[in-house]
This record gives structure tokens, C-alpha cells and sequence, in this order.
């Protein structure tokens, strides 16, 4: 009772002092879970955002080249103890994996952490956040060794810690990133009171801001031509050489365009694609779309138009290089760079306007 006591004062000690970052609390729980279940080793698994998988994000114990963080996953619909806790929210404890259903059935995943792991008991309590599941601890021993209701009690108790930790973190992140997108507002808006007859630096300040703040590293901004037949991509961020190029020549026709660059335009309306490499476009041959992926590696994409009164003028494109979907405040703060755009082109194409009039009324 008494190391249980300390572990939760430590736990609790730790999490006041880790606001920023929950991976200290994660270690001291794993550390404590596993010392005081009798356990070889501890785990937490979280599912991705698309909550397709479950992968271990932290664990505690000797290196094992089954269970490893950041690498070792599962798909969530496997009938695993784990992705079982997750999507179903409840504890498993499983006394014997050799005498489980899924033993008997020969499942792959179950019969490889038995003959090369040599599990014997498995307990996975889930982590529990209002109504949702956002991971599992999962700790097992080697020999069969049921896990009694009092260790069943304490893993619950250092999940709700868990819980705490994360969202103090998220709450802290969420109010850090609040902070630096209003300061990038502030500074976008102080380089368009500056740049009364050229948006290109009000251009360059929005894709660097939103390639910082969205995780994107390549961002364009493309605009109409005068005529509006096609459009062009007079701006970027962190291209490769060879892609860049492909930027620079960038003239695809405004009206029979099947590129999110153009119909996000066309249609006044944001287009997110998870992986552009299971896009039509990407397995048709399309040739812009080709280099992207193959020249830039791109694979989540954004893109928000640039709206003057109801007709679009331009877009923002943003590319992620790995499959991480773009979110909600992602597209909502595109969206105000996208409104300080348009101010810069407005401003500057009235600056043109009086200097063209003052021409007229002095010659």
C-alpha cells in the first residue's frame, strides 16, 4: 500500500511539473505499473488520428524488437488484447493466453507474442477521456499469473493519471498555438500596412506562417490570370529544385482543371485529400500531380481559396510529406490568411489605380 501511495505522489509530483510535454508522466507510470504488477515489461498504445491503427508511443522494460515505440502497430479492428481495450473500452485480463479463443483460432499476432515473446498473462486497461478511448496500458508477465483486481484497480488509477497528463498538454498546446497564430495575424497584417503597392512579401509572410503553424513544409499560392483562363503560381514555400520548377510553369486552365489548385478557385471551397497517392489524378498520370509525389513527396494536401466578393481569385496549397490529414483549425486558419491575402491584392490594385488616375489627370 505504501509504494502505491509514493508511486501516485511521484506521478502526481511529476505531472505539475511536465505542462509541455506528458512524455515524463508516461515513464514514471510504465516504470511504476511495471515494478509494482510484477511485470517484465509496460506499454501505452494510442490509435492515429484516423484511428485506423494503434501504435506504442512509450513503453518500459527490456528492448523487444516486437514492442517498439513508434514503430510496432496494429490495425484497431485486430482482436488483440490491446485494440480490443481500445475499441471496445474495457479492460481485458486474460488469466492464460494459452487456454484464449484466439490461441485456438492460430491468430497470427497472438500466436507470434506467445512463441517469440513467451506472454503468459496480459491485462490492457483502456485510457479514458470524457466518452472517448484515446489509448491503452498494457503490461503482461511470463508466466501464467492471473492480474488480480487490486493490480486491475491500480493500472485504472495510473490511466486516469495518464488521462490528466495529456490533457494538460493538450490544453497547453492548444493555448501556445493560439498565441503564435495570433502572432502571425499580427505580423501578416503589419507586412500588408507596409506593402501598400507589392503582396509578395505579404505572400512569402503567409506561406512561411502557415508552413510553421500547419506542420506543412511546402506551401503555393496561385492566382487567376487578368482573364481568368488559367491559373498561375507566382508564390511558394519549401519546393525541391525539380518541383519548383514545375511551379514556376504552372499554367493549368481555370474552368477544365481537375487539380484542388484550381477547383478550390472554381468552386469557392476548401479540398483536403488524405493521400494524394490514391487519388485518381496520381494513378491516371496526371503530370502535375505525378511530380508531386514522385519529385516531392508530398501526400496530405490542403487547399483554401482566396474569396473577393463571392468569386475566387486564388488558393493556398499546403502539402504534408507523410499521411497526416489535414484538421478543422488547420483549414480555419488558412482561411484567415487567406482573407489578409486577398486585403494585400485589393490594396495593392487600388494603389495601381490612383497612380494610373493621377497619370491621367497630370498629362
Amino acid at each position: 500500500m505504501r509504494e502505491r501511495e509514493a508511486a501516485t505522489r511521484e506521478i502526481l509530483e511529476i505531472i505539475s511539473q511536465s505542462r509541455d510535454d506528458e512524455q515524463p508522466v508516461f515513464d514514471a507510470i510504465l516504470r511504476r505499473a511495471a515494478t509494482l504488477c510484477r511485470a517484465p515489461q509496460a506499454g501505452l498504445l494510442m490509435p492515429n488520428d484516423a484511428r485506423t491503427h494503434v501504435r506504442y508511443v512509450a513503453s518500459w522494460g527490456p528492448p523487444s524488437k516486437h514492442f517498439q515505440v513508434g514503430v510496432t502497430e496494429w490495425s484497431i479492428d485486430d482482436p488483440i488484447a490491446v485494440t480490443t481495450a481500445i475499441r471496445e473500452s474495457r479492460i481485458v485480463n486474460i488469466p492464460n493466453l494459452l487456454n484464449d479463443d484466439l490461441t485456438k483460432q492460430e491468430h497470427p499476432s497472438r500466436l507470434e507474442i506467445i512463441e517469440k515473446e513467451g506472454i503468459r498473462s496480459v491485462l490492457a486497461v483502456p485510457l479514458i477521456s470524457g466518452d472517448k478511448v484515446i489509448g491503452c496500458f498494457d503490461v503482461y508477465r511470463l508466466e501464467v499469473d492471473p492480474f488480480t483486481d487490486d493490480e486491475v484497480a491500480l493500472i485504472q488509477s495510473f490511466a486516469a493519471q495518464a488521462v490528466i497528463a495529456i490533457e494538460n498538454v493538450r490544453q497547453f498546446r492548444q493555448l501556445q498555438t493560439k498565441f503564435e497564430r495570433e502572432a502571425a495575424t499580427r505580423e501578416i497584417l503589419q507586412v500588408i500596412s507596409q506593402s501598400r503597392d507589392d503582396e509578395a512579401p505579404v505572400f512569402d509572410a503567409i506561406l512561411e506562417n502557415a508552413c510553421r503553424l500547419c506542420d506543412a513544409p511546402l506551401a503555393y499560392l496561385s492566382m487567376t490570370t487578368e482573364d481568368r483562363s488559367h491559373v498561375i503560381s507566382p508564390a511558394r514555400r519549401g519546393a525541391f529544385a525539380k518541383f519548383g520548377t514545375t511551379l514556376d510553369n504552372l499554367r493549368v486552365p481555370l474552368a477544365e482543371s481537375h487539380l484542388a489548385l484550381a477547383r478550390a478557385i472554381a468552386e469557392c471551397r476548401v479540398f483536403r485529400e488524405d493521400d494524394i497517392s490514391d487519388h485518381d489524378l496520381y494513378t491516371s498520370g496526371d503530370p502535375n500531380r505525378v511530380s508531386m509525389v514522385e519529385d516531392e513527396g508530398a501526400r496530405s494536401l490542403m487547399v483554401v481559396p482566396l474569396i473577393s466578393k463571392s468569386l475566387g481569385i486564388g488558393s493556398i496549397a499546403l502539402y504534408r510529406r507523410k499521411v497526416a490529414p489535414f484538421q478543422d483549425d488547420d483549414v480555419a486558419l488558412v482561411e484567415s490568411f487567406a482573407a489578409q491575402a486577398v486585403i494585400a491584392i485589393e490594396n495593392v490594385r487600388l494603389s495601381v489605380f490612383r497612380v494610373l488616375r493621377r497619370s491621367v489627370w497630370f498629362s
